[in-house]
């Protein structure tokens, strides 16, 4: 017989129930994912940009992702077509989001930094 065919057994399936639903409530609303406030329609690339791997990727990637892309997770991250190639999820995981970087270095990623680094892949990460 199973828990929802036990009547004394419905409170203690229900309660799991809910701490599990808790659970992944709070997994959701946790801080790693929040919305910074930038989105595709206030990213692009300008005229003027002259952001390029060599005076601005290279670095940013090495000191936000290079921790964690750079062997170890994927996507690598350590070459400018490699970041070209995951230009669509570094924008949803570290521009779009705060999901990215992980650890102590997210809360160093300032908004603005994030749109700098939404510019520069929106222009190809040349």
């Amino acid at each position: 017989m199973s828990l929802i065919n036990r009547p004394h057994a419905r409170p203690a399936l229900f309660g799991r129930l809910a701490l599990i639903a808790a659970i992944g409530l709070a997994a959701c609303t946790s801080a790693a994912g929040t919305p910074t406030g930038i989105t595709s329609q206030t990213i692009s690339c300008p005229a003027a940009s002259t952001l390029t791997y060599a005076n601005f990727g290279q670095q940013f990637i090495a000191d936000n992702c290079g921790s964690c892309h750079d062997t170890r997770q994927s996507p690598l991250l350590t070459t400018q077509s490699e970041v070209q190639n995951a230009s669509a999820r570094i924008m949803n995981a570290a521009v779009y989001t705060e999901k990215m970087p992980q650890g102590a270095t997210a809360a160093t990623m300032s908004v603005d930094e994030r749109a700098l680094l939404g510019e520069w892949l929106a222009c190809g990460a040349p």
